[in-house]
């Protein structure tokens, strides 16, 4: 399967009051939106994924500009490098896009001089996961079926030693996600520092 990526934005909101986050104080957010195209060469799926980039959390060590200018960077070099990638299943171009993202962080890291340090791994699977929840939902549609559903007929329903290690051997997604949506779900506050 091939991966294209068609769009990405930044969309940002202000927060109502500010939120103390540890040492940070934010008063908004960016949040990135990306969508892409997944096809297997008969079929296709768009997906969209999404996910704040909460430097506040993800890179604490630096000063919040440079580590959400940081991650900023990594999402435009992350689309830029996705466009294109190729695997045979889903779980491997997951596989793909993370170590991609691995790379790029190290790669910015290393030209960026405001930096305290290396960009955390942390950062870097924020960015990866709006990528990868992109795909994923690309994957859902490209097979027009519940993309959670699908996930447990795959191989990793059953084993997830591949990707884990050999005491996964017997355990998979089967026993970890549902096989249907849960009608509600409880909604949670945030209290932060300032609160």
């Amino acid at each position: 399967m091939k991966l294209q990526v068609e769009d990405l934005k930044f969309e940002s909101a202000t927060f109502r009051t500010p939120l103390k986050f540890g040492a940070s104080v934010c008063k908004g957010m960016i949040m990135p939106v990306v969508s892409v195209r997944l096809t297997d060469g008969a079929r296709e799926g768009i997906g969209a994924g999404a996910m704040p980039l909460g430097n506040a959390w993800a890179f604490p060590a630096a000063p919040h500009e440079a580590s959400l200018a940081a991650m900023r960077g990594l999402t435009e070099r992350m689309a830029k490098a996705a466009h294109g990638a190729k695997a045979d299943s889903i779980f491997e171009l997951s596989h793909e896009l993370e170590t991609t993202a691995s790379k790029l962080a190290n790669e910015i890291a290393i030209e960026s001089m405001g930096l305290p340090g290396p960009i955390p791994k942390l950062c870097a699977l924020v960015v990866f996961s709006l990528f990868d929840i992109g795909a994923f939902d690309a994957w859902g549609k490209m097979h027009r079926a519940n993309t959670f559903a699908l996930l447990r007929s795959t191989p990793e329903g059953d084993d997830l030693s591949r990707w884990l290690d050999s005491s996964f051997h017997a355990f998979g997604l089967k026993q970890t996600l549902r096989s249907a949506p849960k009608p509600s779900l409880p909604l949670f506050h945030l209290v932060g520092g300032l609160d």
